[in-house]
């Protein structure tokens, strides 16, 4: 993929990834700690945000998921760029109708 071949075409300068610890750190990925780096209070409280924002994303991919059946076989499909960013354009589309629907009380 592009983007992880180089980063910097699609990262300003202060932007970046947040990952889990499986991911090596570097300019664009903030990975959560892991080992020893975990104890530090600090990092344990990075950590524990980065968790909280990661149960809220699940979960908003879930309701997605649960309005647009499209979305839940997209993994499986993705072969080339072009496909990506085809698909990049079907999420947020499905992301913009269910904040519309939202809007008018439509769940």
């Amino acid at each position: 993929m592009k983007i992880a071949q180089t980063p910097q075409e699609f990262y300003e300068k202060d932007q970046y990834i947040l990952a889990n610890s499986a991911y090596a750190s570097s300019p664009w990925v903030v990975p959560a700690y892991k080992g020893v780096g975990a104890q530090n209070e600090d990092n344990h409280s990075f950590n524990y945000c980065l968790a909280n924002s990661r149960v809220q994303i699940e979960h908003a991919i879930g309701i997605l998921k649960g309005r647009w059946f499209s979305l839940r076989e997209m993994r499986n499909q993705m072969r080339d760029d072009h496909e990506i960013e085809y698909f990049v354009s079907w999420v947020v589309s499905c992301t913009i109708l269910h904040n519309m629907l939202a809007q008018i009380g439509d769940e």
